[in-house]
């Protein structure tokens, strides 16, 4: 009987798409666990990260270009983290609300996704010691995570 219901799932065309949308919640879940995990960091640790960034960029930068090199900063660094974390959250989100005959309400879903979880984590980076709150940054999450749509 168990094996009748295994080869009936198997033959289901939808049980293959059913796995991959699994597939990609779980890396939904796992991404916003590392966002989380980041933002949890206190701000002199998260600067302390960001920091080891910038000399091992300045160093790298002055190896190609010599001595007079342009130098990169924290707040380049920090910003350019920040996009790219919520920009692979805007391509999970995409893929795990994709549905081919839904394209309008894949990418509200997104939107609306993306809005929550910045939301949800700038409130969460109020109780970090060193973090604040930032309502703009609350937008550029969410258009960083809706710019995958287009």
């Amino acid at each position: 009987m168990v094996e009748s219901k295994k080869v009936t799932a198997a033959l289901n065309p939808a049980f293959p798409r059913i796995r991959q949308k699994i597939l990609w919640w779980v890396l939904i879940v796992l991404w916003c666990g590392l966002i989380f995990y980041m933002s949890s960091l206190p701000a002199d640790e998260s600067s302390k990260n960001s920091l080891f960034i910038v000399d091992v960029l300045n160093r790298w930068l002055k190896q190609l270009f010599g001595p007079n090199a342009f130098a990169v900063s924290e707040d380049v660094v920090r910003k350019t983290a920040h996009f790219i974390e919520y920009l692979v959250l805007g391509c999970l989100l995409f893929m795990g609300f994709l549905d081919k005959s839904k394209f309008a309400r894949c990418i509200l879903s997104v939107s609306a996704a993306g809005l929550l979880f910045a939301v949800s984590d700038e409130v969460h980076q109020l109780f970090v010691p060193g973090r604040t709150m930032r309502p703009f940054d609350v937008l550029v999450d969410m258009a960083e995570s809706a710019q995958r749509c287009l």
